[in-house]
C-alpha cells in the first residue's frame, strides 16, 4: 500500500476529529470559575457597602430595579449559552456525520480499486 492510499483512508477522519475538538474545547467555555464566584461575590459585597453607609438609599424602586436587572442579565445570559450550544452540537453533529460518510465512501471506493486490480 503506498503513502497515497494511506492518507486517502485516512482523510475522512479530518473532520471527526475537527468535531471531537470542538466538543473538547468549549465543554469548559462558560464554566463558572473560583476568580468568577470571588469577583461576583466582590460585586455583592461593594453593593452592600454601598446600602450600609446610605451611599445608595435602599427604596423599594431601586430594589426592583436591581432585581429586575438582575433576572434579565441572568436570561440574556442562558438564552445566549443554549444557542451558544446548539450550534456547537449541529455543526459537531453535521462533521460526524460528514466523517461517517466519507469513510464508508473510501472504504467502498478502496475495496472496488482492489477489485479491479485482482481481476
Amino acid at each position: 500500500m503506498i503513502k497515497k492510499n494511506v492518507l486517502f483512508l485516512l482523510l475522512p477522519s479530518v473532520p471527526i476529529c475537527v468535531a471531537a475538538w470542538n466538543l473538547l474545547f468549549y465543554a469548559n467555555a462558560f464554566v463558572v470559575t473560583e476568580h468568577d464566584r470571588q469577583e461576583i461575590q466582590h460585586k455583592i459585597d461593594e453593593q452592600v457597602r454601598k446600602v450600609e453607609s446610605g451611599e445608595t438609599p435602599l427604596t423599594r424602586e431601586n430594589l426592583v430595579k436591581a432585581m429586575g436587572s438582575s433576572y434579565l442579565r441572568a436570561r440574556d445570559v442562558q438564552e445566549a449559552l443554549a444557542e451558544f450550544y446548539s450550534k456547537m452540537a449541529r455543526r459537531s453533529a453535521y462533521l460526524l456525520l460528514f466523517g461517517v460518510a466519507a469513510q464508508f465512501y473510501v472504504a467502498f471506493r478502496f475495496k472496488n480499486g482492489f477489485t479491479k486490480h485482482d481481476a
